[in-house]
């Protein structure tokens, strides 16, 4: 409720005290896939595909030409889970 000047109890313009509870019914970046859904239909169509449903780390990381150890590849298997 706005006072006298025209600010609400915490003092902010009345007319501008909506606007900052939008702004927090965002998604955090932490919860986005890293990668695209691109990248990850290849990993999906390698396990899929190539290995029925049963594959290690090390097969699909092999079938798609990309380091085991790398965190490029964690973000991709990750991202595939999502």
């Amino acid at each position: 409720m706005a006072n006298k000047s025209g600010k609400n109890r915490r003092g902010k313009d009345a007319k501008d005290a909506g606007k900052s509870q939008a702004k927090g019914r965002g998604i955090a970046a932490e919860d986005l896939p890293r990668r695209t859904l691109e990248e990850c239909l290849k990993l999906a169509e390698a396990l899929h595909n190539i290995h029925a449903d049963q594959a290690t780390w090390a097969q699909l990381t092999q079938d798609l030409n990309v380091g085991a150890a790398s965190n490029n590849t964690k973000y991709l298997f990750w991202s595939a889970t999502a």
